[in-house]
């Protein structure tokens, strides 16, 4: 006699604790290849939104011409997919440290401690292409052109400015991307029996709101200084705090949070569901 199917829930909920194993076998190369192509499907969904949010910082005006809101695309693939390709396996190898290289679910604090340290060491990277990225928003230059023109007229100290900001922005966007998001999915499915879409959308939601709130201010000021590499209005991190606060207080700072907020909530979405949804599909043989 054959004996009964698990109830579908039951299934699922087993399907969703394998990939979160498999996420920490997966090999440095699996981890960036799966980093690379969640960063391609992330930047083709929502580099408009980028532009909306920056442009909005900058007080630079709104088009819906996608020619502009896609200009720097290429600068930001690179961006995402090297942030992709280096957080995951940095994330996995900062687990496996704290697991001793064990397959167990992580705590929400080593969770969290993975996913912060993933983010800043990721930020030396990402400061200079999105710096790159800013500019071409700016001026509508190539990719080619845009790091030649700025090493030639200011130096190659310009790819270092703000870089202190992203180092924050970047740990608690991470924290929200890779830790907070997984973390409350799982609550609501494991605690409240909520089905997969509705936890991956609360986790979003939550994770994306609360980390993007936290960190607007870091990405503000970021956003400002490398959109004005000049350094006439836009100096230090502190004089540029102040300087946005004169010109309208705290709404001011918090300018293109709006764009920010909801871009975070659907990037946090895209990247829990991707690694859910492609990890058994790009490496089967873990199963």
């Amino acid at each position: 006699m054959q004996s009964p199917i698990p109830p579908k829930r039951e299934l699922n909920f087993s399907r969703r604790r394998d990939t979160k194993i498999v996420l920490q076998k997966l090999s440095p190369q699996e981890n960036t290849f799966l980093g690379l192509t969640v960063g391609f499907i992330d930047t083709s969904s929502t580099q408009w939104m980028l532009y909306c949010k920056n442009a909005s910082q900058q007080r630079l005006p709104m088009t819906l011409n996608l020619r502009v809101l896609y200009r720097g695309y290429f600068a930001n693939l690179a961006n995402l997919c090297i942030k992709r390709s280096l957080c995951m396996p940095i994330a996995a190898g900062i687990t496996n440290t704290i697991t001793g290289g064990s397959a167990r679910r992580l705590t929400d604090g080593e969770q969290f401690a993975a996913a912060i340290g993933a983010g800043f060491v990721s930020s030396f990277v990402v400061s200079p292409v999105e710096l790159i990225m800013i500019q071409q928003q700016r001026f509508g230059t190539t990719l080619v052109d845009t790091p030649f023109a700025l090493s030639k007229a200011h130096g190659p100290a310009v790819f270092g400015r703000a870089i202190a900001l992203t180092c924050g922005r970047e740990s608690l966007y991470t924290a929200g991307l890779l830790g907070l998001g997984p973390s409350i999915r799982r609550y609501l499915q494991e605690d409240f029996g909520a089905s997969s879409t509705v936890a991956g959308v609360g986790g979003a939601v939550i994770a994306g709101v609360v980390c993007a709130t936290l960190s607007h201010p870091l990405d503000t000021v970021k956003t400002c200084m490398q959109g004005a590499v000049q350094g006439l209005k836009y100096q230090s991190a502190a004089q540029t705090s102040m300087e946005l606060y004169r010109q309208g207080g705290l709404p001011r700072i918090f300018s293109g949070w709006g764009w920010r907020t909801s871009r975070t909530v659907l990037q946090v979405f895209l990247v829990d569901k991707c690694r859910q949804m492609l990890c058994p599909l790009m490496f089967p043989h873990h199963y």
